[in-house]
């Protein structure tokens, strides 16, 4: 995989895949002439590990996916909540908390409603 490839792949500059390669971020890569090649099952997806959330309508929700490579995974790293209103999703920065707990509340899973429920609660004066 060239680091035009990794890029897309990770939704971030051809210089920054160049940066995390000096870093030792990423790893199976090596240097063919001037270009640097990496083995694709070490370009991991945004997060590596760590969990992603955001919010965007239909649209951008669709462009999102596409561009960024993302499947539809119920254990992955990013969490896309698909909105149609436009206010949340161009909302820039990180979600105000209230939004974060009531979103949370929302959950099927318990341990996600109970976070919500506790974070909202931790709001109240």
């Amino acid at each position: 995989m060239t680091t035009a490839e990794a890029a897309t792949r990770l939704c971030v500059s051809q210089r920054q895949v160049q940066r995390l390669i000096a870093s030792g971020a990423l790893t199976g890569t090596r240097r063919v002439g001037r270009a640097w090649l990496l083995d694709a099952s070490s370009v991991v997806r945004p997060g590596h590990g760590r969990r992603g959330d955001g919010y965007a309508t239909g649209p951008e929700a669709d462009a999102v996916v596409r561009v960024c490579h993302l499947l539809a995974d119920p254990v992955g790293n990013v969490m896309l909540r698909v909105t149609d209103q436009p206010v949340v999703a161009a909302w820039a920065g990180p979600m105000p908390m209230a939004v974060v707990g009531i979103d949370l509340m929302e959950s099927t899973d318990p341990r996600e409603a109970a976070v919500g429920r506790h974070l909202l609660e931790g709001l109240l004066p």
